[in-house]
């Protein structure tokens, strides 16, 4: 687990109609609240709970409201005036999700907790060194055997 807490932002019907009415193009197709929401960004941020969120979106709502906004349409003139916490939450629904698991290589430990109890049945293992800049992780090694990452208080 890392020491961070999802936050997914997805855009209600007025984030939408904003969308399509500043729109200076005249060809475009208008979207929809599906269309916008079909994939979002998740950012990764330092509360813990609801509480704390509410506090970590009135310390950032503005910088977050211009990054959405910027992300449809690069002209600040064409953002609407009132970019506020409480204009945010009309136009946007927040989601926190605050256990996060990085499955990269230098979350060595669960793999290897996980592989140990199917992999390891007596055999011994085989592992190399790497250097930490290939990982990330100081204390890696690459298991030849199954082709995993494993933590060195791992290995015995």
């Amino acid at each position: 687990m890392i020491n961070r807490a999802a936050f997914i932002l997805r855009y209600k019907q007025p984030f939408v109609d904003w969308i399509n009415a500043v729109d200076p193009s005249p060809t475009s197709h208008l979207v929809t609240l599906a269309d916008v929401n079909s994939e979002r960004t998740v950012d990764l941020i330092e509360v813990e709970d609801e509480p704390e969120l509410t506090s970590w979106l009135k310390h950032h709502c503005r910088e977050i409201f211009e990054e959405e906004l910027f992300g449809w349409y690069t002209d600040p003139n064409l953002w609407p005036q009132d970019r506020s916490l409480k204009r945010l939450k009309e136009w946007c629904a927040f989601e926190l999700n605050t256990v996060v698991i990085d499955f990269g290589a230098c979350c060595a430990t669960i793999r290897a907790n996980r592989l140990n109890k199917q992999h390891d049945q007596g055999r011994r293992r085989i592992c190399v060194p790497l250097r930490p800049m290939l990982t990330g992780c100081s204390s890696s090694y690459w298991d030849k055997g199954c082709g995993y990452y494993w933590d060195r208080k791992l290995i015995a």
